[in-house]
This record gives structure tokens, sequence and C-alpha cells, in this order.
């Protein structure tokens, strides 16, 4: 959760603290352009912060956005659509981009 707190506040300069998180998923992502490489994702919904969510980091990210999770633009990172479709369905568990060997 420290990490949740520290990008939220980095990323979109609000302040959450950890009795205001609730965790909704754990994605465990395989990344088959980088080789080896792999992660874990965690995703938590933050309903109450201190500050105006803004964009921090613009040159990282184009824009900050409230968008409809079941009308996102095409754009929208392929993991992230897919983290989002899983939390919709109600999992807290799931796996993305791993190739069978």
């Amino acid at each position: 959760m420290a990490g949740a707190i520290r990008e939220a506040k980095e990323e979109i300069g609000i302040t959450i603290t950890t009795k205001d998180l609730k965790p909704l998923l754990i994605m465990h992502r395989g990344a088959p352009i980088e080789g080896d490489m792999t992660w874990v994702d965690a995703f938590f919904e933050a309903k109450k912060w201190l500050g105006e969510p803004y964009n921090a980091e613009p040159n990282v990210h184009s824009e900050l956005a409230w968008l409809d999770p079941a009308n996102l633009p095409p754009n929208i990172v392929p993991n992230v659509r897919f983290a989002l479709d899983q939390i919709a369905i109600g999992n807290h568990y799931c796996e993305y981009s791993w190739t069978q060997s």
C-alpha cells in the first residue's frame, strides 16, 4: 500500500492514507517482449483523498481523465484494460500476457 500512496502523490498530486485504500486486484503479468521479466501489479480503490487530482507528471502521461470503465477509449494500455475487466467481474487475482510453451 505504501507504493500506491507514494504513486498517487507523485503522479496525480493527491494524498491518500492506508485506511482509505481498498485492495481490488493482484495481477501477475509476464512481458514476453522483454524476455523473462515479470511484474506483480496491485490495484486499489481510493474513495477519499486530500487535494485536487491533476497530471503531476506531464512528461510521462498525456492527460488525467475520469473514464467510464464500460466505455474506454481504444488507446488504453492493454494490460490496464484487462485489469479493469477483471475487477468488473469481481476477480481479485488474474494473470496476463503469459505464453504457452
